[in-house]
């Protein structure tokens, strides 16, 4: 789940918690002072969070181009070599328009069709 996205669900959380601890005190029950401490501190833990994949996200900025560039590149290629093979396939194919039903029926076998793979780097 998107962090940045959640950010304000989890505002609504941590504050319904914080007010429920600041009831509990008012009126007088008894908490423990760790759970007390947890239950406040939940609002820096958070924003601890957000800043790490803040962080995180800064030093992957080269990376996620370089991967968006190699993403680019392979599509691009993938896309012409099938543009390629259907259009050899519909000049030489069992399908051609020139070729009559039975002629089509014994090209049926074709196999000289080069679909795309995906590159190994």
């Amino acid at each position: 789940e998107d962090a940045m996205g959640a950010n304000m669900d989890m505002e609504l959380d941590y504050r319904e918690i914080e007010f429920i601890y600041d009831s509990l005190q008012l009126h007088g029950f008894a908490v423990a002072p760790a759970e007390l401490e947890q239950a406040r501190r939940l609002r820096a833990s958070w924003a601890e969070v957000l800043e790490n994949i803040k962080e995180v996200n800064v030093s992957l900025g080269p990376k996620k181009a370089e991967y968006r560039a190699e993403t680019k590149n392979e599509t691009s290629y993938f896309t012409n070599q099938t543009k390629k093979a259907l259009a050899e396939f519909r000049a030489n194919g069992p399908s051609k328009a020139d070729i009559d039903l039975n002629e089509g029926v014994e090209t049926a076998s074709y196999t000289n069709l080069t679909l795309p793979t995906k590159r190994i780097r």
